[in-house]
């Protein structure tokens, strides 16, 4: 793969434009969930374009993971001859069978790393704490 970031396809076509219709919808709903305190008025379309770009890129890369070195490369070609959003999609179709899934997995981890970072971080901590705390002290019975 080159080291030059990839060109984005300019053709944007009924289906690109529902896709990204239905992103907006999760993201709102997500907002709307977690009700962060952070999120105003003056800053909710800001964020709401933030996170469709963040979900875009978690889909993208999840879904790059999945390929070949072999397909990798034939991916990288599309993107330097400028492949059409309707050519990236057939690719992506022929290359991962059960796109749709794949898709909604990284939606899925998208949805809880942005609803629970805290309760991430504080399992983290208790993790951190119970592997440093002393052995429990045993009770002899025997006396």
């Amino acid at each position: 793969m080159t080291t030059q970031p990839p060109k984005i396809p300019t053709q944007v076509t009924p289906q690109d434009l529902k896709d990204q219709a239905a992103l907006l919808s999760f993201i709102d709903e997500m907002m709307k969930e977690r009700n962060d305190p952070n999120i105003t008025d003056q800053n909710r379309e800001q964020m709401r374009a933030f996170l469709l770009y963040k979900a875009n890129e978690a889909i993208n890369t999840h879904l790059i993971t999945l390929l070949s070195e072999e397909d990798l490369k034939e991916l990288d070609q599309l993107l330097e001859r400028n492949a059409s959003n309707q050519e990236l999609d057939e690719f992506f179709k022929k290359k991962i069978p059960n796109l749709a899934v794949e898709i909604a997995t990284a939606l899925l981890n998208f949805r809880a790393a942005y609803m629970f970072p805290v309760l991430k971080q504080e399992m983290e901590k208790n993790k951190q704490e119970e592997t440093s705390l002393p052995p429990a002290p045993v009770e002899n019975k025997g006396n």
